[in-house]
């Protein structure tokens, strides 16, 4: 238990999005200070769906695992490979940005 100066409606907000349930009551020696009581909630449904898809602890879930290994290696090697192309792509953007203002500036000054 402790003891928070924290605005009610900000504490909610931040236990909530942590994935926390949060019950309050009033503590008798401090009446305006609430006291915040925040458990753990169970882990979310779809976890709970995904570990029963993979097959949980059994033996046969080390080849459904291998398979998200390699699911995730190769979405990995193409996030990679379209950070090149963005690279690239900006690159090309800037040189063509840098000859674009030399022309300008060459005609402004009569150069």
């Amino acid at each position: 238990m402790f003891r928070t100066r924290i605005p009610l409606l900000s504490l909610l907000l931040l236990a909530g999005s942590e994935g926390f349930q949060v019950s309050f009551s009033m503590s008798p020696a401090t009446s305006k200070l609430p006291s915040s009581f925040v458990t753990p909630l169970l882990p979310p449904l779809h976890d709970r769906w995904r570990s029963e898809r993979r097959g949980g602890e059994r033996a046969g879930s080390l080849r459904m695992q291998q398979d998200d290994s390699k699911v995730r290696r190769m979405r990995l090697l193409r996030i990679a490979e379209l950070r090149r192309e963005i690279a690239l792509d900006a690159k090309q953007k800037a040189q063509q940005l840098r000859e674009k203002f030399k022309a300008r500036y060459a005609r402004l000054t009569g150069g």
